[in-house]
């Protein structure tokens, strides 16, 4: 007999799906399957019944964790905790579930509850903190400490990539999900933060296998499990002003002062000197981190939009008047609202012309573009950019169905910033998102 917690896409029986399970034989298990009709990884979770169970999600991840008491939790198949799931969506089926396996049995369930997943801005997941407020996901698989070199580095593992970061940027490394209140309590602490919220203090040393070690006055050097840590510390943190604020669905909040993309790779310039890279679909939110970048949104902007005449039925004269097509009287309007994960988003119907007043000196303008999901299938898009009346750029077919992808033109101190559609598919939409224009230094 088998019972437990359930979180996954679709109430299919292929469907991606994590789950944690106690069993009346004293033991239990973490499994996922990670993309729909592949084969379900499993890790056996040694346990005693009766037993709490508890499943987590922050972004695109999600932890499983037991407890004896419903108050100190273990965290469970951590060689399957760190990675994301790109194909969980936002919205998925939560529950609980049991098995019979072999003969009739039956569960017991004294107490369930369930609590909205906190926001990346009150818990980070485990990751990387830098000096400079920046936050990355991911987990660093060794770090260690080099007197004569204070920039050296580990490897941290961020969706798979590998980012180098130099210790010196560093503020924290967080093991385990950790609430914003908890880093700030720490202050200028160095040390250890631990999962029951003791304060370890000491010089961090390195971070190597299943392992975290320290060095203090009183203990020298001691080493402690990664499971029984919640965060490192390692400098104080001290945030620093930045052109950009960008957010990750893997939890990832990053101040950026450049971006640039090559062969459909954006690589994030982190005001600090780290370099991220990163595929267009894993922004969720694009906006100002400075009084230099103006929201397009929030300006005085103007739509206008082409006429729409009612086309004449092609059938053969008669002495009747002639058909006219469903044509309406006129387009749809532009649309303004705020997405989800709090960006800007403008939805203007294909041939639509945006006009932006740019009050000052701008030399670069970004936004994300998609076609909007509504719009007929297959339907293509292309966007031309001009700066007063003069063509600057022009952006490849975007199709429906595809991810968002980031477009960033360079801009000569214009009056005006003007975006054209266009497509032949009349029903389609675009969609511009966070859409932002920066000034001069």
């Amino acid at each position: 007999m088998a019972a437990g917690l359930m979180l996954r896409d679709t109430l299919d029986a292929n469907s991606v799906r994590f789950s944690l399970e106690a069993m009346t034989q004293g033991n239990g298990g973490f499994a996922i399957r990670a993309e729909a009709g592949r084969p379900v990884q499993r890790m056996p979770v040694p346990m005693d019944l009766p037993i709490w169970l508890r499943l987590t999600r922050y972004g695109a991840g999600v932890f499983a964790a037991t407890s004896s008491d419903g108050k100190v939790w273990d965290l469970v198949g951590q060689n399957m905790l760190w990675q994301n799931n790109p194909n969980l969506p936002a919205s998925s089926w939560i529950g609980l579930f049991a098995s019979s396996r072999k003969g009739l049995g039956k569960v017991v369930v004294d107490q369930v509850s369930f609590t909205p997943t906190p926001s990346a801005a009150q818990v980070l997941p485990p990751g990387a903190l830098l000096r400079s407020g920046s936050f990355l996901a991911g987990a660093f698989e060794y770090m260690g400490f080099d007197p004569a070199n204070p920039d050296a580095y580990g490897r941290f593992n961020r969706s798979g990539k590998f980012v180098a970061i130099p210790r010196s940027k560093i503020a924290a490394v967080t093991m385990l999900p950790t609430a914003r209140n908890q880093i700030a309590e720490m202050g200028s602490h160095i040390g250890l933060l631990m999962k029951n919220g003791d304060v370890m203090d000491g010089d961090f040393d390195s971070i190597g296998g299943n392992g975290v070690r320290i060095t203090s006055v009183l203990l020298g050097m001691t080493a402690y499990n990664r499971s029984e840590v919640r965060a490192c510390f390692l400098h104080p943190a001290q945030a620093q002003p930045a052109t950009y604020e960008i957010r990750l669905r893997d939890g990832s909040i990053v101040k950026a002062s450049g971006i640039s993309s090559n062969n459909g790779v954006i690589n994030i310039e982190e005001v600090s000197g780290v370099s991220v890279p990163i595929s267009p679909d894993e922004i969720v939110q694009f906006r100002a981190g400075s009084s230099r970048v103006q929201s397009l949104d929030e300006l005085d902007w103007k739509a206008t939009q082409p006429p729409v005449a009612p086309v004449a039925n092609t059938a053969p004269l008669t002495n009747t008047a002639p058909a006219v097509n469903g044509v309406p009287d006129q387009l749809p309007s532009v649309r303004c609202w705020e997405g989800k994960n709090q960006e800007q988003i403008m939805e203007a119907p294909v041939g639509t012309t945006l006009d932006f007043p740019l009050p000052g000196r701008f030399r670069v303008m970004c936004a994300r573009i998609a076609v909007s999901p509504d719009s007929p299938p297959n339907s293509q898009v292309t966007l031309r950019i001009l700066a007063d009346g003069k063509e600057i750029g022009r952006t490849p077919p975007l199709r429906a169905g595809e991810q968002p992808r980031l477009m960033k033109v360079t801009i000569q101190d214009p009056k005006t910033v003007t975006i054209e559609s266009d497509s032949i598919f009349v029903d389609s939409k675009v969609l511009l998102i966070d859409p932002v224009a920066v000034r001069d230094n």
